[in-house]
């Protein structure tokens, strides 16, 4: 027990199991659950042909990394504990009551959702990371992370011109 005596805090080592749970549910889920996953496996098959579509450069390069292991778990892996960083990060920075908010997460929705559109959830949960540094009025950081979003989902354009 000599790790009770250097301040280990149990709030955040139940909070990190968590979050590891998520990410293996997350990707040992099988391909037909979730509406977008068997395209997101389908175009991850269609790597070996060369066949690369629309202009999302950090979804592709996540394909790539993913396609030297040739295995289309390591693409979930991947997406979930990066779309899982961004959302401990910004509840460890801003959330009272840690345990909660990644309860709520997982309760409204937010979680399975990310089942279904795994590039908008990853650039949604990019976007979040940025709140901190609204609320601080870090004005020259607020678009760093909208910005990296771009490259997983345009559709997050509309979050940075706010």
């Amino acid at each position: 027990f000599s790790f009770l005596s250097r301040g280990v805090n149990f709030r955040n080592i139940i909070f990190y199991f968590n979050i590891i749970v998520l990410i293996l549910i997350s990707t040992f889920r099988a391909a037909s659950v979730g509406t977008d996953t068997v395209v997101y496996q389908d175009m991850f098959a269609s790597l070996d042909e060369g066949n690369v579509r629309g202009n999302e450069y950090g979804w592709f390069l996540i394909y790539r990394i993913s396609s030297l292991f040739n295995d289309f778990r390591v693409l979930l892996f991947i997406v979930s504990s990066m779309t899982m960083f961004f959302v401990s990060k910004t509840i460890l920075d801003l959330s009272k009551n840690i345990h909660l908010s990644l309860l709520l997460f997982v309760l409204f929705y937010f979680y399975f959702a990310s089942f279904n559109i795994s590039r908008q959830i990853l650039a949604v949960s990019i976007c979040l990371f940025s709140v901190k540094y609204i609320l601080t009025n870090d004005w020259k950081h607020v678009q760093i992370p909208p910005i990296y979003c771009w490259i997983y989902s345009l559709q997050k354009v509309v979050f940075s011109l706010l």
